[in-house]
């Protein structure tokens, strides 16, 4: 089971900001048996923000496992392992 989910801010018609979702949350999650999968989807080269490692960090220390990937054959791969 695979969502995207969605975050960051959009400016409405009465010109003020909302916050949509969790700031650092990966960018796709799986569940798998049960077990929680994050994604932080990343072009080839570049890195997560600070809050987003620490949500990344934080998703591990609840027992979640999680993935900065640059491409499908890098979450094919790590899916595998677990």
């Amino acid at each position: 089971f695979v969502w995207r989910h969605n975050s960051g801010m959009v400016r409405t018609a009465h010109d003020t900001m909302v916050r949509m979702g969790v700031a650092g949350m990966p960018d796709v999650f799986a569940l798998k048996d049960g077990f929680l999968i994050g994604v932080e989807v990343k072009r080839p080269g570049r890195k997560p923000t600070d809050i987003q490692e620490r949500m990344l960090n934080e998703l591990r220390e609840h027992g979640g496992a999680t993935i900065v990937a640059h491409s499908v054959q890098e979450v094919e791969n790590f899916i595998k392992l677990l």
